[in-house]
């Protein structure tokens, strides 16, 4: 199994923190949640290449600015999924939380890690929660399952993880995946012109029942509009479920069911969950694959943890009102 060693570098989690090296300012002040929403927001930085505040989260960076900027020169993307937040000391607050870390490649090849990430509450105005620590290991040259990521991120971070060894199970992603993967892309690069023609749109001509198509898209102006005060949206997705087509409906392929983690401007967080009707058209720019509607429900205002995020992947998309 070939294991990336320069992610070690990338997600600055297998290095020690430089007693009394040089504290990090943010760009602007945030005050967030919870530690596991700064962590959110950390990796969403990351993503769309904000090396400078991620940087800043860093209480005493392990590293120079350029070195930290340099070890992402290949990286795509990484995905973040956490566990629950393990308390050290009361004053300050402390504490350890399990993650795991899937970073997707620019050749398409993913690499895996999991182990504990430090936090430590400031009570600043500027940024009350920061990253102290990390400890972490590799997992492998593949995107594990639900099960594993869950087993992964319940492990204890006050014991010695160097014997966890837990079973590892990768998982494959459909092209429906992949499209709404870019799609998802596209939005967070602000790109709302070319993610508004992945949505499937009303073909001319007669109907089989004679009634008229239904455009389940807002205007683009409405789609560009509701993402304003959205920094990052992460994207988690269960398996998808083909269904094929059904009468009247030729385009149909299936069901995909997603949560959503959204980041506000402002540091606030608001999780939903549901499914995505995925159709097929052709001129659509991926694969004809694109996006017919979608159904989705308030989870809450914060980050989920990981056990949770596999929990709301397993629903039933046929007991939610969906439209196609």
């Amino acid at each position: 199994m070939r294991i990336n060693t320069r992610w070690l570098v990338i997600v600055g989690l297998a290095m020690t923190l430089i007693v009394g090296g040089l504290t990090a300012t943010p760009a602007f002040a945030v005050a967030y949640p919870s530690a596991t929403a700064m962590l959110q927001a950390y990796y969403s930085d990351i993503n769309l290449r904000d090396y400078q505040t991620a940087y800043g989260m860093w209480a005493k960076p392990v590293q120079t600015y350029q070195n930290f900027v340099n070890g992402y020169t290949d990286t795509v993307q990484v995905d973040p999924y956490f566990g629950n937040f393990q308390q050290g000391t009361n004053s300050p607050v402390t504490g350890r939380i399990p993650t795991v870390l899937v970073g997707y490649h620019t050749d398409g090849t993913f690499v895996a890690f999991f182990g504990c990430l430090y936090v430590r509450y400031t009570g600043s105005a500027t940024l009350n929660w920061v990253i102290d620590g990390a400890n972490v290991r590799a997992l492998g040259n593949l995107y594990p399952d639900y099960q594993t990521i869950s087993g992964y991120t319940q492990i204890n971070c006050f014991s010695d993880i160097s014997t966890v060894k837990l079973p590892v199970m990768g998982r494959t992603f459909t092209n429906e995946q992949n499209m709404l993967t870019t799609y998802y892309r596209l939005v967070n690069a602000r790109d709302y012109n070319t993610a508004y023609t992945y949505w499937l749109h009303p073909l001319p001509g007669p109907k089989p029942n004679g009634a008229p198509a239904t455009d389940y898209r807002q205007t683009l102006v409405q789609f560009a509009t509701g993402y304003k005060d959205t920094t990052f949206v992460s994207l988690y997705m269960g398996e998808f479920n083909q269904t094929g087509a059904s009468a009247g409906h030729s385009y149909l392929d299936g069901l995909l069911p997603a949560v959503l983690v959204g980041q506000h401007t402002d540091g606030s967080v608001v999780t939903y969950y549901g499914c995505y009707v995925i159709g097929g058209q052709d001129g659509l720019p991926y694969g004809n694959l694109g996006i017919v509607s979608g159904a989705f429900k308030l989870l809450g205002n914060d980050v989920p943890n990981a056990q949770m995020i596999a929990q709301y992947l397993n629903i039933d998309c046929t007991t939610l009102n969906l439209q196609f």
